[in-house]
C-alpha cells in the first residue's frame, strides 16, 4: 500500500479512496475517518509529538467533515 505521500495528515491518499473514506471525486473524507484521525493526531499530541498550534491546524482541516 502508499506510504502516506504528499499527505499532512498521516494516512494514504490511495488507501483511503480504496476503503471508501474518501470520495476521488471530491476529496471528502466521511465523518467516521475525519473522528479517527483527530483522535490520532489528539494523542500526538498529548504525547508532544506536535506542537498545539499543528493541532489545531490538523483539527479546523478535519472537523469540516464530521458529521
Amino acid at each position: 500500500k502508499g506510504n502516506g505521500s504528499g499527505s499532512n495528515y498521516g494516512f494514504c491518499i490511495e488507501d483511503a479512496i480504496e476503503a471508501g473514506e474518501i470520495s476521488p471525486k471530491n476529496g471528502s473524507i466521511s465523518s467516521d475517518k475525519a473522528i479517527e484521525m483527530l483522535k490520532k493526531e489528539k494523542d500526538k499530541l498529548e504525547l508532544g509529538l506536535i506542537t498545539q498550534d499543528d493541532y489545531d491546524k490538523k483539527k479546523l482541516e478535519l472537523v469540516k467533515f464530521i458529521k
